[in-house]
């Protein structure tokens, strides 16, 4: 895992980018937020709907599809985005890992498909409880991951989106 604090440079850029040029075309600014990719060490804009602006070259461009980059620190303390996937307008699937302060503390691992599409009902999955700390290589991540992945090929193939 690289350091976030070696990941400052690049923030500066990316919010420089942003003061000079502003948003690329029809990127939203509703909860806009500076993300940092524990996986790659990637620092970019996102924001309510999950679209990516990051820093090409002095550039500051969107990226194609909907989907931020898993493990990404959310805004509350020692909570993770484990994985956003936007299915069509009305169906959106997120996993996270959660901190919970009761026992002692842990982590609580979820997967939520939020739905407002008559053909589909929303959803939760608990698929984990660790205890302690939680890292980007740890098997319930990646178990979350794999959730993630096969919930939103699921409902791609049931809604009959490619």
């Amino acid at each position: 895992m690289k350091c976030p604090v070696c990941k400052k440079p690049q923030a500066e850029e990316l919010l420089k980018a942003y003061h000079e040029q502003g948003l690329p075309d029809d990127f939203g600014v509703d909860g806009l937020t500076i993300v940092f990719n524990l996986d790659n060490g990637n620092v970019f804009f996102t924001n309510s709907a999950h679209q990516i602006a990051r820093c090409n070259g002095d550039k500051l461009v969107m990226e194609e599809g909907k989907m931020t980059p898993r493990f990404v620190k959310c805004s509350y303390s020692q909570n993770y985005d484990l994985g956003k996937t936007q299915i069509t307008d009305n169906v959106r699937v997120s996993s996270a890992a959660l901190w919970r302060e009761e026992f002692g503390g842990y982590f609580l691992v979820e997967t939520w498909c939020f739905s407002e599409d008559p053909r589909q009902r929303s959803f939760q999955i608990i698929h984990g409880t660790p205890a302690g700390s939680i890292s980007a290589n740890s098997c319930e991540v990646e178990d979350a991951w794999k959730i993630h992945q096969y919930v939103v090929a699921g409902l791609r193939r049931k809604l009959c989106i490619k």
